[in-house]
Order: C-alpha cells, then structure tokens, then sequence
C-alpha cells in the first residue's frame, strides 16, 4: 500500500529557496523559525510593503537601543537616520526590484546609539503580500579594531619619519645655536625638539652660566665638565 504523503506548506524566496513543512506540522514549524529569529545573534526585522516594521527581534532593538515596541512603531520610510546613512535609498531599491541589496553602513539610531554593520535586505513575497527582510551584521568592534589599527600604524610612520629626520644633518648657528627646520626656518633648540616631540624639555641652569648670572650660588647646579 503506497503512503499518502503529507501535504505541505511552502513559501519561496526571491532567491529561490523553498521553505517547506507539513502542515500537520504547522505549529511547531512557526516555533521553530519564531525561535530562530528571536534568538538570532544577527539583528533582523521585517517591514511590510509600505515600509511599517512588523517584527524585530532581541538582537537588533540591542544593536539600536531601543526597545521591541519603539522598534515596530518605526516605518523607516520617516526615519532620519535611514535617509542620513542611505539605508532608506537602499531599502527601496530592493522593494522596487525584488532583489537581494547588501551594504556596509554607520549610523547613529534614533534612539542615539552609533553603530557600524553588514545590512542586507531580502525581499520576501509571503500570502500574496510583498515584505523586506532586514538582517544587521554588527561590525562596531571589529570597526573599533580596525580604526586603533590604522591610528597604530600612522603613529609608528611618524615616530619613523622622526627617526629619519634625526639621522640627517642639521644645520647649527655656531653663535646662536638655533637650528634650520626643513623649512628653512632658525629655531631655538628646545622648540626644536619640543616641536618633533623628540624629548620633554624642563629648564634648569648650568654651572658656568650660574658663576656668570648668579656669582655667589655655589654648588646648587652641578658640575661642568670644563670644570674637572
């Protein structure tokens, strides 16, 4: 005897994969996604045709500070932060052509949280309605990472460029004592050196120009090697 086999309920993607479950299993195939979604580390929301979010889950109302029921009041065709960042450009352009969109975006929420990520925007067509999946991928500390990174390397070029400048001659005014900069100008030598963060300077008085200056100090600022 040939089984009969189950009918099925099935919803296909823009992308073309078919989600398919029967429907004697209908209860615990909603659950089962439904827990998916909500535990999803990814932030996901799902907006209807006229742009009114109809469902967010955990890890997005986190990723933008806000909480589930500040999130589905949202239609982000009158979110700033949409317009600002051209996430609304993007969302309605996957909208209009029913075709998968993904970009890397920063953007500060309307609730005031500052946010890197990955977003993709998958349009969805389910009982005859057409809807957009919005997934977020946080980048914020990868974003974070990369940005101390290049701060890294760009004070390690200058530290080198400072190196650099020290093995070259510099031109010192034998009377004076001011040094040429590359630019051509005469400066004192502790602005010098203040200036290419060389060394800190602090001032104090040597021992012979504390005989001429101050003749009756003794012994209060060193010893002069012309001295010994």
């Amino acid at each position: 005897m040939t089984k009969k086999p189950n009918s099925c309920l099935s919803e296909r993607s823009t992308t073309g994969s078919i989600v398919c479950f029967p429907q004697t299993d209908m209860k615990g195939g909603i659950h089962f996604y439904t827990t998916v979604f909500e535990n999803s580390p990814l932030g996901m929301a799902i907006y209807d045709g006229t742009g009114q979010c109809v469902e967010a889950n955990n890890a997005l109302c986190t990723m933008i500070g806000g909480n589930r029921e500040q999130v589905l009041a949202q239609n982000y065709n009158h979110v700033d932060s949409w317009k600002n960042s051209g996430l609304l450009a993007l969302a309605t352009k996957a909208a209009a052509s029913r075709l998968s969109t993904r970009q890397k975006i920063t953007l500060t929420s309307t609730f005031g949280r500052e946010f890197t990520a990955n977003v993709y925007f998958e349009p969805l067509s389910i009982d005859g309605g057409n809807y957009l999946l919005c997934t977020f991928d946080d980048l914020t500390e990868m974003q974070r990472l990369e940005d101390e990174r290049e701060k890294l390397i760009n004070e390690l070029r200058e530290t080198i460029d400072e190196v650099n400048t020290l093995k070259e001659v510099m031109s010192l005014c034998c009377f004076c004592k001011k040094i040429r900069d590359d630019e051509g100008y005469w400066e004192q030598l502790d602005v010098y050196i203040h200036k290419h963060k060389l060394a800190d300077i602090s001032h104090s008085i040597c021992p012979a120009c504390a005989q001429k200056h101050y003749p009756g100090v003794n012994g209060r600022f060193g010893k002069g090697r012309d001295s010994e």
